[in-house]
């Protein structure tokens, strides 16, 4: 077992958008449920890196964390809403990514996330390539930064954003080739992408070998891991993967598990991800007793 970490965006989105939980609220809950570690949505109502700007600042938050609920950070889910990194020019964008840096460092840990952000809309040839090599660009820039702040960035892919096709995402992967710059392994959206392909553009694109092929292809690239099951016939409203309860979804953890062995034991945290789940409450406590019991069954 790696350290287990509660994403604190599932008490924020969806069904508990209109009455989202306090975060001191998750915090409590993520300790109570037995969670090593709070992977902190960095979206308002939640922590935002515009909260503060020094240690002094972000010391009572960190303090609260750490020696109020017994619990580390596994990462800090930025929010980069305004500056989307195809489209925008480099100073907005490392504007926005220095903040995220700065609030990693104020808090202690090393991961922050990022993802494209654009919908995946069709695009003529040219306006693909612009969008791409701007995206590079900015994220290359992003990556060299982040080594500076000892922080490693964790691309979360969405079926919902734009680069959603498994050769796409490795080929980003292979452009950056930076060793601060990674991708997150969400295994719903994982399945959505090479199994399902949801929401891609021109003609579909899955994985013959589904998840773990996926998986084995992006191989060291994967920095961070997200663990939920999937429901794939049956979307959100906005057409997202659905992170359903363990054990109720098309995802076959023990088989992946035992195909990912080596890499999860390496891993830091597995970060439980209830987004959007309306029963996290009650589910979100059977969580981590289904994946020790997925770990028992693993050779």
């Amino acid at each position: 077992m790696a350290k287990t970490s509660f994403g604190s965006w599932a008490f924020a989105f969806g069904p508990f958008a209109t009455n989202p939980y306090p975060f001191e609220k998750v915090l409590q809950y993520a300790s109570e449920t037995g969670f090593d570690a709070i992977e902190i949505n960095g979206f308002r109502p939640h922590p935002h890196a515009d909260d503060f700007d020094t240690a002094e600042g972000w010391k009572p938050l960190k303090s609260m964390i750490h020696d109020k609920y017994g619990l580390e950070i596994s990462a800090i889910a930025g929010d980069f809403r305004c500056a989307p990194p195809s489209q925008v020019s480099k100073d907005i964008y490392m504007k926005e990514f220095r903040k995220s840096l700065e609030m990693c460092k104020h808090l202690g840990t090393s991961i922050t996330r990022v993802d494209t952000i654009a919908p995946p809309n069709a695009l003529t040839p040219d306006e693909y390539k612009e969008r791409f090599d701007n995206l590079i660009e900015n994220w290359s820039a992003a990556a060299e930064l982040a080594r500076e702040y000892d922080v490693t960035i964790a691309w979360e892919f969405e079926p919902i954003l734009w680069i959603n096709k498994p050769s796409e995402i490795l080929k980003v992967l292979k452009t950056i080739d930076h060793p601060n710059f990674t991708v997150m392994f969400d295994t719903a959206h994982a399945h959505m992408v090479a199994v399902v392909g949801r929401h891609q553009t021109g003609e579909k694109e899955t994985h013959p070998g589904g998840i773990i092929g996926f998986a084995k292809d992006l191989g060291d690239y994967i920095g961070h891991w997200h663990l939920i099951d999937c429901v794939e016939a049956d979307q959100l409203a906005d057409g997202n993967s659905i992170h359903s309860p363990f054990g109720t979804g098309a995802i076959d953890f023990v088989g992946f598990f035992s195909a990912m062995k080596e890499r999860l034991e390496n891993a830091p945290y597995w970060t439980f991800d209830f987004c959007s789940c309306p029963t996290t409450e009650e589910d979100g406590k059977d969580a981590i007793p289904f994946i020790k019991k997925v770990v028992a069954q693993v050779d």
